[in-house]
């Protein structure tokens, strides 16, 4: 059972990674759209994206915590580690959210001086380079498993 249960957490992460990145590539396209239509297409888009990443993440964490019981692992030090990076990366995931949102109201309501600000945030960077962190450092602990 062992690995049929890493088998679907590795499913589960290939699908959250590969829905999760939808809404990635549109944060860093949003710098470069200035057409208030076109910015709530590729939001919309982005949007999309949302119940692939929760099926995959739901996969992702019933595959991990059952392969964790059958391996013995919740006896160690990186399982524990891993699965706390990957609550951080979520919350850390949480202001870009919040930029989308207000970016959807400002289109709805015309404010073209917060549509310009919110689009050229660097918030978008900040969240793809913390996530591509956590996510190397979750594959590392999973891999090496060094503790």
């Amino acid at each position: 059972m062992y690995e049929l249960f890493v088998f679907l957490h590795i499913a589960g992460a290939l699908l959250f990674a590969a829905a999760h990145g939808v809404p990635g590539a549109v944060a860093l396209a949003i710098r470069d759209e200035p057409d208030p239509l076109q910015l709530a297409r590729l939001l919309e888009l982005g949007a999309g994206a949302r119940p692939a990443q929760y099926a995959g993440l739901a996969l992702l964490l019933i595959g991990g915590i059952a392969a964790g019981w059958a391996g013995g692992w919740w006896q160690t030090g990186w399982i524990w580690l891993s699965l706390a990076l990957l609550v951080l990366l979520l919350v850390g995931a949480v202001p870009l959210a919040i930029v989308f949102a207000r970016l959807r109201r400002a289109i709805r309501t015309g404010r073209h001086a917060d549509i310009e600000r919110l689009r050229r945030s660097p918030l978008p960077l900040v969240v793809a380079g913390y996530e591509t962190v956590g996510f190397l450092a979750i594959v590392w602990l999973m891999v090496a498993k060094p503790f």
